[in-house]
């Protein structure tokens, strides 16, 4: 069996310690629009959960948005300028996964985004950024006993 020379030791004790060369990860905060909403749907998921009613207006949900920030700083989208749209009244409990990016029934969205793209965030509080044709497979909560699409 070879013995090790001290400098190749020295060089395999280095590689081990340093990782060999791995970079400490890169964490990409969420756009402002999908932080928003993202807050929303949790907001909006909570409220249900403590009342056992959805949330009917922007009022009703402020308590619970409160917990992430100042609520009137999350209610208009800043890529267009427009406020979101929330599907009021309706069961965030209804759904589940729908045919795109394995997001469940939406349940707050930009109304136009830009670039042919919007902010979407769904009923378990995931959010993400869409295409103009995805937005068009989405499926959105309903109020009422209605459930799948908008």
């Amino acid at each position: 069996m070879p013995i090790l020379s001290r400098p190749r030791v020295a060089v395999i004790v280095l590689l081990a310690v340093s990782g060999c060369g791995n970079p400490e990860p890169v964490v990409t905060p969420l756009p402002k629009a999908e932080q928003d909403l993202c807050s929303i749907a949790q907001a909006y998921r909570e409220a249900f959960e403590r009342t056992n009613k959805a949330p009917e207006s922007f009022d009703e949900l402020r308590p619970y948005l409160a917990s992430f920030g100042n609520p009137d700083d999350m209610r208009v989208s800043p890529n267009d300028g427009q406020p979101y749209v929330v599907k009021w009244g309706a069961d965030p409990t209804k759904g589940g996964g729908g045919p795109v990016r394995g997001m469940w029934s939406i349940v707050a969205y930009e109304q136009s985004g830009k670039n042919g793209q919007r902010a979407v965030a769904d009923i378990r509080g995931l959010a993400a950024t869409v295409t103009d044709e995805e937005f068009a497979r989405l499926r959105f909560i309903t109020a009422g006993k209605k459930s799948g699409t908008r």
